[in-house]
């Protein structure tokens, strides 16, 4: 319908959904020199920044389901019987009702949904969005039942079974970095940015993460110890507990 110098010039100008005066004032000036109708310009303008209105809309609504989910998996169910707002994990609220294993999600569900709620948050730079998930495994309430702490702890070892060189953990490479700059690592660090590139490595962001899960399990074995139980129960602890602590 347009010359496509002027097609360009229109998708440019709407790129971001909006149509300044100046940026109108452009276009009517191009499409004026090239004997375009000025009412087709303006439908086909009306047409586009409606388009963009409505994917713009489209993603802020599913930032807000987004939000509103993580929110829910936060404080937990609600009762259907009483209506009252329950802790995660909850298996049996105080009214009586028994949740069911679909309504009562474990804590390593929870916690695999906020993992993969925060990975898909592509604005946020990749140490944000580490920073984001360790805090997640580190505040995670200790289940409390044999079962949400048998599959949490299955859950962590997965997690602790990637071996990382020494050399390439945070102490490792202070160490040789500073045999490397006759023990100016640091001094030198802070002013050619190594400290930052060090952190955000992907070894140590891996050591890190790491880390938070061997806490969060230590808790979780000394609750299962609580709970005392069967012989069983006492075995598969000690399984998890050498695969966690195994270095």
């Amino acid at each position: 319908m347009f010359s496509q110098e002027l097609e360009n010039l229109i998708q440019a100008t709407l790129e971001d959904g909006t149509l300044e005066e100046y940026e109108k004032a452009a276009l009517v000036k191009r499409a004026q020199a090239e004997g375009v109708d000025l009412t087709e310009l303006e439908i086909y303008i009306n047409s586009i920044l409606q388009k963009r209105q409505k994917e713009i809309d489209k993603e802020r609504n599913e930032q807000v389901q987004k939000k509103a989910q993580e929110k829910k998996e936060a404080i937990g169910p609600v009762c259907p019987k009483c209506g009252k707002q329950v802790p995660p994990m909850t298996l049996k609220c105080e009214c009586g009702y028994e949740f069911t294993k679909a309504e009562a999600s474990s804590s390593a569900q929870l916690l695999a949904e906020k993992i993969d709620l925060i990975n898909l948050d592509v604005m946020l730079p990749r140490s944000e969005r580490e920073e984001q998930i360790r805090q997640a495994i580190e505040m995670l309430p200790v289940p409390n039942t044999k079962e949400d702490i048998l599959e949490f702890l299955s859950m962590g070892a997965s997690n602790l079974q990637e071996k990382i060189p020494f050399l390439n953990t945070y102490n490792g490479r202070v160490i040789l970095y500073s045999v490397l700059t006759g023990g100016w690592f640091y001094i030198i660090g802070l002013f050619t940015g190594w400290l930052k590139k060090l952190e955000d490595s992907d070894d140590v962001m891996k050591e890190k993460r790491q880390k938070s899960w061997r806490t969060k399990c230590t808790q979780i074995l000394l609750k299962g110890r609580s709970l005392r139980g069967d012989a069983d129960f006492q075995r598969q602890l000690d399984y998890y507990e050498q695969l966690i602590n195994k270095k």
